[in-house]
Parts: C-alpha cells; sequence; structure tokens
C-alpha cells in the first residue's frame, strides 16, 4: 500500500547537473489520472484473462464428436473450435438510462 501510495503521488526526476534525485508531488489531478489508468489496465487484463480461461474450457478434445444426430452436418469426428465473445463497453454504467444493462 504504501509503495502504491507513492507512486501515484510522487515522481522522481534527476538533476542532469548534480545526479541528485528529487522527489516531486504530482498533484490531486494527475495522482487520480495515473489511479485511473492503472485501474483500468488491471481491468482490461483480468477481463481478457477471465475470456481466455472461457474460450480454452469451451475447446473440445481432438476427436470429439461433431454435430448432433439429425443435424444436416456429417458426425464423424472432428476438430470444432469453439469460443465466446464478449463486449464490454465501458461508459455506459455511467448513464441514467441505457439498454446494456
Amino acid at each position: 500500500p504504501d509503495a502504491l501510495r507513492e507512486a501515484l503521488t510522487h515522481s522522481y526526476i534527476r538533476n542532469v547537473e548534480t545526479g541528485k534525485r528529487l522527489r516531486v508531488n504530482i498533484g490531486k489531478a494527475q495522482g487520480e489520472a495515473l489511479r485511473d489508468t492503472l485501474a483500468k489496465t488491471i481491468y482490461a487484463r483480468v477481463f481478457d484473462s477471465i475470456v481466455k480461461v472461457i474460450c480454452t474450457s469451451l475447446q473440445m478434445p481432438r476427436g470429439g464428436m461433431g454435430p448432433s444426430v439429425g443435424s444436416s452436418q456429417a458426425t464423424s469426428p472432428v476438430d470444432q473450435q469453439r469460443y465466446i465473445g464478449l463486449l464490454d463497453i465501458f461508459g455506459f454504467e455511467d448513464l441514467a438510462t441505457n439498454g446494456f444493462e
């Protein structure tokens, strides 16, 4: 927690002439922007990981059964790829009325 707080509230610059490292407050607005960027990055990576796990779990083993009996396609063993597509539309949760929730 302390390292995160430090990273979101301060920056370090090096004085070219002296070589000393100077600690600089970055300000509330920039700190909030850094916090929001970090949160969005974590969210995106977790979301992508969840989608990858779901898609991997949907894959049929090699030689799995094909379409069900009675379908117009052959029922011989096939390599079938399955996947799930998810759409994450950022910002719609902030609207007073939206048709996505």
